[in-house]
């Protein structure tokens, strides 16, 4: 019967056993015992150092200064205008105030009087005795003022005067105008003043009348005419000399 012979160790099979060791043990080494400055850009994920990984002191050594403000820019086009709003509330309405004193009455104003009308045609002799062409009476006492038309046609070459004047009145005097040209009308325009303070039974009031100037041929036909009175506060007559 042979003898098993038992096998030497030999420096070959001590380096292969602790080979085997290292290589079945090793992962669990590195991963405990990682040598100083072991571990580099390439050993790290994307992604796999978060903010929450680093401490608060390094997070504020990352954080740079402020740097200059940088230049402003150009002004943007102007928006459109956005639509209207909704009308608010009326506001309430205000009391009503008081009453104001009132004044006291004014002065009366003119007051039309009368109205005298004369309608034509009719034909006055310029060389006759009578050449009144209207008369405008005053009823009542006071201040009047006395506006003539007239329209006449003169015949013949002379000249036609028509004259305003009032009767019983504390202002004498007329107001004359006058018209030339061989049948050709026109109109003539009197205006004249009178106060007449005391009423007398017989005319007051005013008189127009039309007669010839220089042509004892000539005549005048009177169309139409109309004096109008007008009662006033004051009735004065300012002369005037060139």
């Amino acid at each position: 019967m042979r003898k098993l012979r038992r096998p030497r160790l030999t420096y070959a099979n001590a380096v292969a056993s602790l080979a085997l060791f290292v290589a079945l043990g090793g992962t669990g080494y590195a991963a405990t015992q990682l040598a100083p400055n072991s571990v580099g850009t390439a050993q790290l994920k994307r992604g796999a150092v978060t903010a929450a990984k680093i401490s608060a002191r390094t997070r504020r050594a990352l954080k740079g200064k402020r740097g200059l403000q940088g230049p402003v820019g150009v002004t943007g086009a102007t928006g459109a205008i956005g639509p209207a709003g909704a009308t608010g509330p009326t506001g309430p309405i205000g009391r009503t105030g008081a009453r104001g004193q009132q004044g006291d009455p004014g002065a009366d104003g003119a007051a039309s009087a009368a109205i005298t009308y004369m309608i034509g045609p009719q034909t006055i002799d310029a060389s006759g005795f009578d050449n009144t062409v209207v008369q405008a009476p005053v009823t009542t006492e006071g201040k009047y003022l006395a506006i003539a038309r007239v329209n006449v046609t003169p015949r013949g070459t002379g000249e036609v005067l028509c004259t305003i004047s009032g009767q019983q009145s504390d202002i004498g005097g007329f107001d004359v105008a006058g018209a030339r040209g061989d049948g050709v009308t026109q109109t003539l325009t009197l205006t004249y003043v009178g106060d007449f303070p005391d009423i007398q039974p017989f005319f007051a009031g005013f008189t127009l009348l039309c007669r010839g100037n220089s042509s004892p041929s000539t005549s005048v036909e009177v169309k139409q005419a109309k004096v109008t009175l007008l009662q006033v506060d004051e009735a004065s007559l300012a002369e005037y000399v060139p």
